[in-house]
């Protein structure tokens, strides 16, 4: 296990694939056999769907002080959706 870089302690969701080509990448096979591969089907037509996501930062209030502050924010994805 620690040839191949992991840890004495597994963890659920660890994958193991081949050594990158020496350019920073995994080949595409590689990347479709561990990630899947997503096929369009334009025929469905397109539906844009919401979802919001909350974000937290600290905010300059003064010398010396900063306070917490949660904003949310909405964002839009177009996705293809059969037509049943």
């Amino acid at each position: 296990m620690n040839k191949i870089r992991f840890t004495e302690k597994l963890e659920l969701n660890k994958q193991v694939l081949p050594a990158n080509s020496g350019l920073g990448k995994s080949s595409s096979v590689t990347k479709c056999n561990s990630e899947g591969s997503y096929i369009k089907r334009p025929e469905w037509g397109k539906e844009t769907n919401y979802y919001q996501r909350e974000f937290r930062r600290n905010e300059w209030r003064g010398r010396y002080r900063t306070e917490e502050v949660t904003d949310i924010r909405t964002f839009s994805l177009e996705e293809y959706v059969e037509n049943i």
